[in-house]
């Protein structure tokens, strides 16, 4: 029974994972197109451990499924049950170099600062397991983790960008960002979304979720934008991101 005092500090959506816990001690079984993978974390002398299980494609080093058990208070059972969540669907090589401030950006996102900020001190204990369970699939091929790794075919550009409509505009930039971008802001949980593309050289984004209190929101993640969008839209576009996106803290979570 946990201390009313310490279950009233718990948003609706972190009270619901604890009792849910839908990925504890799920059943998960490889086949011929995945490999199951373990990893640990912590001791039962330490009071808190971690039992990870990670069932990842052979044809793209993602993670298909995964699942835990874990011995350890309220508030380790929901890190450990938000932390594996938020494994799902990224690669394992993703997850190698996954840091501690990213699964903390996500923690910001999802729940109150006061929850997320008492997670914080349980995320190396994660950490470990993950890397334990990276090492036993590192011979499978996996998909770029950065969009620095990614290399860009400048024959398939755009040349008649200016004479499109603003709806085929904002339909292939979608795309762009669909298939370059946003799969490596969401692993920090953060996004993007376009506000103008007015004049047609002219781009205005928005940035949503951890990208708001990133450092790197104005330096290396913007430009990495630009020049994934100068390469396979049009190579002069001017990449602008709205200032008011763009904060000093965390973002906090609408959760109640």
């Amino acid at each position: 029974m946990l201390e009313r005092s310490i279950w009233s500090l718990y948003c609706k959506k972190a009270k619901k994972l604890i009792r849910d816990k839908p990925l504890f001690w799920l059943d998960i079984e490889e086949d011929r197109e995945t490999l199951l993978v373990v990893g640990h974390g912590g001791t039962y002398t330490q009071g808190t451990t971690i039992r990870l299980s990670l069932l990842v494609s052979e044809k793209n080093g993602r993670v298909e499924q995964a699942s835990y058990s874990c011995f350890g208070n309220d508030r380790f059972l929901l890190m450990c049950e938000s932390a594996t969540t938020f494994c799902l669907k990224k690669t394992y090589r993703q997850l190698e170099i996954m840091t501690g401030e990213v699964i903390l950006r996500h923690f910001y996102s999802t729940f109150r600062k006061e929850v997320a900020a008492s997670l914080a001190p349980f995320i190396n204990t994660f950490l470990d397991a993950v890397t334990q369970a990276c090492e036993c699939c590192s011979h499978l091929p996996a998909e770029p983790t950065s969009p620095f790794t990614t290399h860009f075919n400048e024959s398939n550009l755009i040349e008649n960008w200016i004479e499109l409509t603003s709806e085929e505009r904002r339909r292939l930039l979608e795309e762009a960002l669909d298939k370059h971008v946003r799969p490596f802001l969401l692993l920090d949980s953060g996004n993007i979304k376009i506000l103008d593309i007015d004049p047609p050289l002219s781009i205005k984004l928005a940035y949503e979720g951890a990208c708001i209190a990133c450092p790197a929101a104005h330096g290396s993640t913007l430009l990495s934008i630009r020049n994934i969008l100068q390469k396979t839209i049009h190579p002069s576009l001017e990449i602008v991101v709205d200032e008011k996106t763009i904060s000093p803290v965390h973002p906090l979570s609408n959760c109640e």
